[in-house]
């Protein structure tokens, strides 16, 4: 193959050559249009993933309760709290706007005192924060007792893990999603950081390692989709939530019946 690509390459260069064009000039041209073909050919060359690929990764995202769809139907008026610093808020925006576009959800930062829907507690203590009326409001579960829930809280410190609670509406659409997280103990660049913690409201899916990379390949920062700074998610990650969020496929539909046609919307696009 390489050397069919050369010698395509040097015919270009002989007819472009001229009694102006001699010696090293043309070696110099070769060079030049070497590296252009080699890099075009090197980015038509990206994988395709078949449908076996495809449905395994799927199946895998979707199998995580509730066994309905469970998406936004209605308008996402959000909050990052904890922190009014301009970098933090101006990437969490940046971010719900990729989803908005994604998901043809609208979303809108709340103002100042107003209720939020969608909310991300910046903390550095999580079992800390557990001792307030309005961090147990939010993320209390039905029947838990206080004691219970602080004991969850502080686990997640010693797990470092995040909480996250979504609360949905009868017709399986979502009502409400708090999370709340320690950020510095993430060593990722803010818009990473937002892409992973944000997606977590819009689509509640287990981590698969079936197609990599995939933002739903494992936590911060070991996740191979974020080996390198990212402005937004890999193609299927996105035509993953593009699926969902068909106007076809209602909140309440079972992921099980959806799953195929989950799967072809997705092998198709990224066909195209």
């Amino acid at each position: 193959m390489t050397k069919k690509i050369v010698t395509i390459v040097w015919s270009l260069v002989s007819q472009f050559d001229s009694n102006k064009h001699k010696g090293s000039n043309k070696y110099q041209v070769l060079l030049c249009l070497f590296f252009i073909f080699s890099a075009s050919y090197s980015h038509g060359s990206t994988k395709i993933y078949t449908e076996t690929e495809i449905f395994s990764h799927v199946e895998r995202l979707m199998s995580m309760p509730p066994s309905f769809v469970g998406k936004w139907s209605n308008k996402i008026t959000y909050s990052v709290a904890g922190t009014s610093d301009q970098r933090v808020q101006g990437a969490a925006s940046k971010v719900m706007e990729y989803f908005s576009l994604l998901t043809n959800v609208e979303v809108e930062k709340a103002k100042e005192n107003e209720p939020a829907n969608f909310i991300l507690v910046l903390t550095t203590s999580i079992g800390g924060s557990a001792e307030s009326k309005d961090i147990e409001d939010l993320f209390i579960e039905n029947g838990e007792s206080r004691d219970k829930f602080i004991r969850r809280m502080r686990q997640a410190d010693d797990t470092s893990s995040s909480i996250r609670k979504i609360n949905y509406h009868t017709d399986g659409s979502i009502h409400s999603v708090y999370m709340m997280d320690n950020p510095r103990r993430e060593k990722t660049p803010l818009i990473n950081y937002f892409l992973y913690s944000f997606i977590n409201g819009f689509s509640n899916s287990l981590t698969s390692k079936e197609i990599v990379p995939s933002i739903y390949n494992g936590s911060l920062p070991n996740s191979g989709f974020f080996e390198n700074d990212v402005t937004n998610l890999p193609a299927v990650d996105e035509l993953f939530l593009k699926a969902i969020y068909q106007k076809s496929i209602k909140p309440s539909n079972d992921k099980k019946k959806i799953l195929q046609g989950i799967v072809k919307f997705i092998t198709n696009e990224l066909k195209k």
